[in-house]
Order: structure tokens, then sequence, then C-alpha cells
């Protein structure tokens, strides 16, 4: 109806959408590391994919050239084209490091040292017997955990919450640990406690790297039932005759839905 409404022009997009106001606690941070939508930060991997797998091996010639000449398409689909894929790694809001911290170790010690650019702390620390069973790499374990001090609290409406998760499909150096905040009632800074990727990891975490995809939701109260599909009236059946009703798109052009985030 929300889609209908708008392209009926009964319905302004702008007025209709749920706002999520980050606030810079410090009063401070340089506009370039601003949280954004997440789709103004796709990965550099998933830019540089080509769509289709021309040379893909266990296509028969002659389906090649069938799709080539009803589509213009030569080859399946790779996972650039999965809108899922998509969906997720463009969900909700990135955080980025706003300054530049250096990542090294000394001698005979387990424990990373950080320095960094800013003059105010970027990182803390948990404590080992606050994450002690965690499931970390072996490497990870009676260690510290570092936490990225992150300068944003974050606002959303009555009834609304915030997932925090490490930014999806992209290769950082920092995983941090998922968390859900309620954030129309909490709004302190949300600190980021995270492991690293390669435990050995011992290099410069340059400012503006995605640390974390924040994607608000609405609370909504769930139940849930478990039955059994209908022979006579199936549901995967129908969806496999629609799938199967196209070579390509069929996700995308009749079941998919946009999803806006601005």
């Amino acid at each position: 109806m929300y889609d209908l409404l708008v392209k009926l022009g009964r319905l302004d997009p702008k007025l209709a959408m749920v706002n999520i106001n980050f606030i810079d606690v410090d009063g401070n941070i340089d506009e370039e590391f601003y949280p954004k939508p997440a789709k103004n930060n796709i990965p550099e991997w998933y830019k540089s994919m080509p769509s289709y797998a021309p040379d893909h091996k266990n296509m028969l010639e002659e389906d090649r050239q069938y799709l080539l000449t009803q589509s213009g398409i030569y080859g399946p689909p790779t996972v650039k084209k999965c809108m899922p894929v998509f969906d997720s790694m463009t969900a909700g809001y990135q955080i980025v490091t706003h300054s530049d911290f250096l990542v090294f170790g000394k001698p005979d010690d387990p424990h990373p040292w950080y320095r960094w650019s800013d003059n105010d702390t970027v990182i803390d620390f948990h404590e080992v017997f606050q994450v002690d069973g965690y499931p970390v790499k072996p490497e990870e374990r009676g260690r510290r955990v570092g936490r990225y001090r992150n300068p944003w609290s974050i606002v959303t409406p009555k009834g609304y919450s915030c997932l925090f998760v490490p930014p999806m499909h992209t290769d950082t150096p920092l995983r941090i640990i998922p968390a859900i905040v309620d954030t129309d009632t909490y709004h302190g800074s949300v600190q980021l406690p995270f492991f690293f990727t390669d435990p050995g990891f011992r290099d410069v975490v340059p400012a503006g790297t995605p640390i974390a995809q924040v994607i608000p939701f609405k609370r909504d109260a769930f139940t849930h039932t478990v039955t059994k599909d209908d022979p006579n009236n199936s549901v995967m059946e129908k969806t496999g005759k629609l799938i199967r009703s196209r070579f390509y798109h069929v996700y995308k052009n009749l079941l998919w839905s946009k999803k806006q985030y601005n």
C-alpha cells in the first residue's frame, strides 16, 4: 500500500519515512566520518564482480546462444545478482572509525597495544573475565577485548530498536559483537566491543574503516507456527512454478520489495 500511494502521488515518501538520528556526542567529528546509509559504501569486491559468468563450464553452448539471443545475457548470474545478498549488504547505516589507530605488539605480551591519532580515547577494554566462554578463535582466548568508543548516540522513534552487526559481506580487520539496543529509550553512546578477524593483526586501522552496520527495526510482537505443506495447495510448488516461468530476475521482478534507508 505504501509503494502504491507513493506511486500515485498521494503520499510524500520523505514524510512517511521513519527517522533515525545520529547525535555527535563529542561535537567535533569530521563530516567525512558521519554515519551513512550502507548502500553508499558498497564493498569493492561487489562493484568489480561481473553480473554474469560467461565462462561457466557446465552450461551447454546451445543454451548460451539461446540466452544471448533472447536476453543479451551470456552465462548464469553471479552472487552480484542475488537480491537477498544485496539487501543485507545495503540494510541500515554504517558507522566507520573516526580516527586512525595503530595495533601493535610488545615482546612476551599476548595483548595487542594501541595508539591513535585522535587526542581522545578511541579504544578502551573489557577485561578477560567479562567475555570468558564467549566463542572466539583460540588465539583470542585470554585476551582483553578491545572496545571502540563509538562517538554516536542513536535515537529512534518509540517502538523501534537497532541491530548492531559487523558490516555484512565486507572484509574488515575488526568484528564487533552483535547486539540489539532499544534506541528509543537508551540514548547513550553504544560502545562496540570487537575481536580481530585475524588475531595476529598488527597494522594501522585507518579512519573511515566500516566497523558496524546499524539496522533499525520495529519491535512487533511475534508468535510462530510449524505446519506441513499442503500437497493440494503447495506454497513451495506455486513459488517453484513462478520461478521456472522466467530465465532470470524472477525474485527481483516479481517477488522482491525495495527497502529504503536514506
